[in-house]
């Protein structure tokens, strides 16, 4: 027998906080994944996004190349380039990192892809929005105080490391591959919200880096075992 598939949603968020925490949390502590609905973004707003991605993926990489990776900064487009230190092979797929900050003269303009950069501003901070009902229901769940999450992924901060991402895996159609080459490389490692996927093209909001001051450190086994919770729970958009 399967698990069960958990949809969890958001309707009426702020009336239906604690009760939406309690679902969040028995799916991610019992179950591993959920679903989010009534979350606020609609099938086409995700449909275009997800448009002006493969447009952008299927511009030639001298092109694309105008926005290289920059690892310092965590932004960019990267092609084959990753490497898991386990499989001690390149991912077989390209993406493009976007951030709230030192993004200039680094988004697509529109003679690339038009209406990217403002669109994509539109929907990451849709995204944004999502993600501290979800971080705050967790912070609920843990006997925190609600902003505990939230108040360290404040996108106006200059050192917020937010990133959206957009990613594409190269077709394997016709390919062959060692007996022990490996099939699965997306492995979530922090907080992540696997947003919506369609056959090839993956859309990721990621929260990461949560940090604490001192007051707050001996709650710090705590705070692993949430980002080990999220970690384990696929969370998808209907």
């Amino acid at each position: 027998m399967g698990r069960p598939i958990i949809q969890i949603s958001l309707k009426d968020f702020e009336t239906r906080k604690n009760d939406i925490a309690s679902e969040l949390w028995r799916a991610a502590t019992e179950i591993g994944f959920f679903y989010l609905k009534d979350h606020g973004l609609t099938e086409a707003e995700m449909q275009h996004m997800l448009s002006l991605s493969e447009q952008f993926f299927k511009l030639p990489a001298d092109q694309k190349a105008n926005f290289k990776f920059d690892l310092k900064k965590n932004i960019g487009w990267e092609s084959g380039q990753q490497k898991r230190a386990s499989a001690k092979v390149p991912e077989l797929k390209e993406s493009l990192q976007l951030k709230w900050h030192d993004m200039e003269g680094r988004w697509p303009t529109n003679d690339d892809v038009p209406d990217f950069e403002s669109y994509s501003k539109n929907f990451m901070q849709k995204c944004q929005n999502i993600s501290f009902q979800v971080l705050s229901c967790f912070a609920i769940g843990l006997g925190f105080e609600e902003d505990f999450f939230t108040r360290n992924h404040d996108v106006a901060r200059p050192d917020a490391q937010q990133t959206f991402r957009l990613m594409h895996y190269f077709s394997v159609e016709g390919k062959e591959f060692p007996e022990d080459f490996p099939r699965v490389m997306l492995v979530p490692y922090d907080m992540r919200h696997v947003v919506y996927y369609p056959s090839k093209l993956v859309l990721l909001y990621c929260c990461t880096h949560i940090s604490c001051d001192a007051s707050q450190l001996a709650h710090a086994r705590v705070m692993q075992h949430v980002v080990i919770v999220s970690a384990r729970a696929v969370i998808k958009f209907v």
